[in-house]
């Protein structure tokens, strides 16, 4: 858990908009697993909000059938 609390860390101090520039970068912390982002740019401010979530169930995954011993 540890490496991805790391890894939201890094997106949220490294992420780039797209189509410009961030002039400046404001993060809010909300909690260790979530985390706001302002960007400010020369052409306007975005925010977003980022968070680590654990995949629990997806309906198209492939089971997984253990061997018999």
């Amino acid at each position: 858990m540890e490496e991805a609390e790391t890894a939201l860390v890094h997106a949220a101090t490294t992420y780039e908009h797209s189509r410009w520039k961030a002039r400046r970068r404001e993060i809010f912390k909300c909690s260790s697993r979530s985390y706001f982002i302002r960007l400010q740019g020369r052409l306007g401010a975005y925010g977003f909000l980022i968070q680590l979530a654990e995949l629990v169930h997806d309906s198209d995954a492939k089971p997984v059938v253990q061997p018999f011993a």
